[in-house]
């Protein structure tokens, strides 16, 4: 808890020079959850996201409408059971009923990009660093 703690504050006050929050309700990550996640890619190249980091489709990241920004997930593609760790870097989906938007590479290791949407679980990891990282 008190990690998440740590990851909560940083998430707030740290990472590119942008002040980023969590979505009401978004006060913790709790366990296991699942629901419809799709992809985004080249149209949002170089975009800001909510952490006040530019988009790279080519690195693993995640919008998520109501988990906290900075916050790490372990989401799993409940069809093929490929799995893989993001981190929270935007806001979205903004299309009912979808829990993630996953960048391009993360659709990529996942195996979803000729589906465009799949059924996923989502976790919670602890321990990992806040901020514009360079990951994937």
């Amino acid at each position: 808890m008190v990690r998440f703690v740590a990851m909560a504050v940083a998430a707030l006050f740290g990472g590119c020079g942008g002040m980023a929050s969590a979505a009401p309700g978004a006060s913790g990550l709790g366990g296991l959850r699942s629901g419809i996640a799709s992809w985004y890619g080249a149209r949002h190249e170089g975009l800001m996201m909510a952490n006040g980091c530019r988009f790279h489709a080519a690195r693993l990241s995640a919008a998520s409408p109501t988990l906290p920004i900075g916050a790490w997930v372990r989401v799993q593609n409940r069809r093929n059971h490929r799995s893989l760790t993001v981190q929270i870097t935007d806001r979205g989906p903004y299309v009912g009923g979808r829990v993630l938007d996953l960048s391009r590479a993360a659709a990529v290791e996942l195996d979803m990009i000729a589906a465009g949407i799949v059924m996923v679980s989502i976790e919670p990891v602890s321990g990992l660093p806040v901020g514009c990282r360079h990951v994937g």
